[in-house]
């Protein structure tokens, strides 16, 4: 009965892959994408990812860009190969400026993604209004 199983999930595994590639590609189109969904399309496009390789590839980018430590995937599930997602978000957290390499790589990242937040809201987060704005 084994083959017949894995069979049948091979056989359903394309499509699969194939509806949620183009759910995210309709997204994009849309504009209702997020920086996620552009970066799974990028995996994909630059490296010929599949949709499980494009979510780690993202998934690896977005922790390298927000300053996060770098946490590798560690399941593959249907009979996937864990090297090649491992491959798959080493290479997005290169690309969104990680190095594991690095000893204090992930404290400058974090002081940089926090630089940036600061920088789209004009002002650092505060608990109330400062006394200046008081009415």
């Amino acid at each position: 009965m084994r083959p017949i199983f894995v069979a049948t999930a091979e056989r359903l595994e394309v499509p699969r892959q194939a509806h949620n590639l183009d759910c995210t590609t309709a997204k994009v189109a849309r504009a209702e994408a997020d920086e996620q969904d552009r970066a799974i399309l990028r995996g994909r496009d630059l490296y010929a990812y599949d949709w499980d390789a494009s979510i780690q590839y993202a998934q690896g980018r977005y922790a390298a860009h927000a300053g996060w430590a770098h946490r590798a995937p560690f399941s593959a599930g249907r009979g996937r190969s864990l090297a090649s997602l491992r491959e798959a978000y080493d290479r997005g957290f290169a690309d969104g400026g990680g190095d594991r390499g690095d000893l204090f790589d992930q404290a400058r990242r974090a002081f940089g993604a926090e630089a940036r937040d600061e920088q789209v809201s004009g002002r650092p987060d505060t608990a109330r209004m400062l006394p200046s704005l008081w009415p």
